[in-house]
């Protein structure tokens, strides 16, 4: 997700993507933990992808 795809969207509508952004990574750290993740990678970009939402809630 760019920056520029939040500048786009208003702030109840980011808070709902940040609410599903969060209940993802949940359920990504508990297929990890029981070792049923093969692309781990997708931690670290949906974390990344929070912060970026988190950044632009603050902005505003």
């Amino acid at each position: 997700m760019d920056f520029s795809e939040l500048k786009n969207k208003s702030v109840n509508d980011v808070r709902e993507l940040l609410a599903q952004f969060s209940s993802q990574l949940r359920e990504l750290r508990f297929k990890a933990l029981s070792k049923s993740l093969k692309q781990t990678h997708k931690l670290n970009a949906l974390r990344k992808d929070i912060a970026k939402i988190k950044t632009f809630i603050n902005q505003k």
